[in-house]
């Protein structure tokens, strides 16, 4: 399995808070690995705005 995971920053939560995505690697590239990551990243700060 690969994942890429992606933290809420600190400062923008009241706790540690990470969002993750496992895949079987065979079904995983750099390419998926990059827009699994940009689409975490937009998760977690809208998440940090409700979170706040």
């Amino acid at each position: 399995m690969g994942s890429v995971a992606v933290a809420l920053s600190a400062h923008r939560a009241p706790m540690q808070v990470a969002f993750d995505v496992s895949v079987p690697i065979s079904r995983m590239n750099h390419a998926d690995q990059r827009r699994i990551s940009a689409v975490l990243r937009e998760i977690a700060e809208e998440a940090a705005e409700v979170l706040h």
